[in-house]
């Protein structure tokens, strides 16, 4: 096969008619709250002049510490940030009296989801993060080398 650019650009457009539109979380966050708290983790896009479809993608780069229970919580909204709506939770526990002897588990948790937005909807999406009881804080990119994105790509027929 050949990869070539298509007529007035490249494979994807930049500007207001980008065909991609990613967040990258380059700092580390974590929260010893039992309530869902924004993670800083969020992708805003402009108001829509037309019907789109999107594939949005969620990766959570994610440290377990000894016993702990977690859950991150992949979310958007169709009104630019005023409401948000749940697409799904990712749950982890580990627990170092059973299974694993070490005192942290590094895992990746990811989410991908095919969205249709309407003309005029401003579409936005993050991440939230909570524990559950009494476990130790949620940790997102505990480690320099980890990075969690969200990645919305516009699906063309």
């Amino acid at each position: 096969p050949e990869y070539v650019n298509a007529s007035g650009g490249g494979l994807f457009a930049s500007g207001s008619n980008k065909n991609v539109e990613k967040v990258i979380l380059t700092s580390s966050f974590s929260t010893g709250s039992s309530s869902f708290t924004d993670t800083g983790m969020q992708l805003q896009t402009a108001q829509l002049s037309a019907n789109k479809d999107f594939i949005v993608h969620f990766t959570e780069a994610r440290k377990e510490n000894s016993w702990s229970q977690t859950g991150g919580r992949h979310m958007y909204s169709v009104d630019g940030g005023s409401n948000w709506i749940n697409l799904n939770t990712t749950m982890a526990s580990y627990n170092t009296d059973s299974v694993f002897p070490e005192a942290n588990q590094y895992t990746t948790h990811t989410g991908a989801y095919y969205l249709s937005f309407s003309s005029g909807q401003t579409p936005w999406f993050k991440l939230q993060a909570r524990k559950y009881g009494g476990s130790n804080a949620y940790f997102l990119n505990d480690l320099s080398e980890n990075k969690s994105a969200i990645i919305a790509t516009i699906v063309t027929p």
